[in-house]
Parts: C-alpha cells; sequence; structure tokens
C-alpha cells in the first residue's frame, strides 16, 4: 500500500513523506521513496511495529545518510506512538518521541491511501548518548 505523512516539525518547518510499502512471505515488509537512501526493512508483531531505513538529509547545503531506527505502537485505530533514533556515520545525533494521528477522512479528499500527520518532538541527545553506537 501507500503511506504518505506530512509533518510538522517543532520550529514550524513542514515536510512530507510518501512510502510504497510491500508485504513480504516471511511477515517483514519492505518500503522505498523518493528520499530512502535504501529500502526500509520492518517486522510487526501484534501492536508494536520496528523499521529501520537510510534517508538522504541535506543540511548546511550537504547531503548525507542518515539512518533511522523507528519503533511503532498501535494506541487505538487512530493513533500510534513512536521512538526514533536516528545516526550518522554510526553517532547518535538525535532521539526523537513522535505522536501520529490519522487524519479525519471527511477532511481528507478522497484518496485511496492511508495518511497522517505526525508531530515530531525532537532534544538532543546528552554527551554518554551521542556516543552510543
Amino acid at each position: 500500500g501507500v503511506v504518505k505523512k506530512k509533518f510538522t516539525y517543532n520550529d514550524g518547518k513542514k515536510d512530507s513523506r510518501t512510502w510504497l510499502i510491500t508485504d513480504n512471505k516471511d511477515g517483514t515488509f519492505d518500503a522505498v521513496g523518493h528520499d530512502m537512501a535504501e529500502s526500509a526493512r520492518g517486522k510487526q508483531v501484534g501492536n508494536s511495529m520496528q523499521m529501520l531505513y537510510a534517508l538522504f538529509v541535506k543540511e548546511n547545503g550537504v547531503k548525507q545518510k542518515v539512518r533511522f531506527e523507528d519503533s511503532y505502537y498501535l494506541v487505538n485505530k487512530d493513533s500510534m506512538m513512536a521512538t526514533s533514533i536516528s545516526k550518522v556515520g554510526g553517532k547518535v545525533v538525535s532521539r526523537s518521541t513522535i505522536s501520529l494521528k490519522k487524519l479525519d477522512e471527511e477532511k481528507v479528499s478522497k484518496k485511496s491511501s492511508q495518511e497522517s500527520k505526525t508531530e515530531i518532538s525532537l532534544r538532543k541527545p546528552n554527551k554518554a548518548e551521542s556516543n552510543e553506537r
């Protein structure tokens, strides 16, 4: 299926992401998207899911590969909580706690894809966390 996300960061910056998800016979799934450095790989068990992926991120005019380790937890049919760890060169550069809420279908144009709005809370890792691998 297709998953579309619209992001609003704490600083007001907006972003969006569209991924094509493919289920595999072994219970895992793969995802591809326009901003991915490589295919994502994930697995869902019960109400939780883990996904590993890498994105190309531009910072100060330089494009770099950032690896993500995301864990998602379904709270109810309309919302999820997630944690995300991002790494550059094996070093933790951020940890995020994310809430995701499905948009009201009446407010979204009729499309066959699922959409969610993501609000992201970012904090800089402390020195010990920055050195984790």
